[in-house]
């Protein structure tokens, strides 16, 4: 079994969408098949399963095979078809895209306070 991938604090729709998305394997003629997935059309999949994030087969004729319920999944199902490490590249990238989101954020902070006089120092 594959070490367990830690996706606490990512947004589950975006997940599915993203593995949707790296999953251009389909293995049924599902119309749906070459078309990426929205963030909205994974939310809408997540609550025609009840709300879960749970894949265990596929989705629109791509393998997915991944319970992503928790705060963590095991990816071993959804490597076994898309390939070696393919889960892991597609977390780690949501997880540097939310970073890369939360210290823009941060800086936009500072500067206002900057621009605004907030910080006590006069810009040059």
């Amino acid at each position: 079994m594959a070490q367990r991938l830690d996706i606490s604090g990512l947004d589950k729709a975006e997940l599915v969408a993203a593995l949707f998305n790296r999953s251009k394997s389909g293995y049924s003629k599902d119309s749906g098949t070459n078309k990426d997935m929205t963030i909205d059309q994974a939310r809408e999949a997540i609550a025609k399963q009840g709300g879960r994030a749970r894949f265990p087969n596929e989705l629109h004729g791509r393998p997915m095979m991944v319970d992503l319920d928790g705060d963590s999944f095991d990816p071993s199902g959804y490597d076994g078809y898309v390939g070696e490490g393919a889960a892991r590249r597609v977390v780690v990238r949501l997880q540097d895209e939310a970073r890369a989101a939360r210290l823009l954020h941060q800086f936009e902070r500072i500067h206002r306070n900057f621009e605004g006089g907030g910080s006590g120092f006069t810009p040059c």
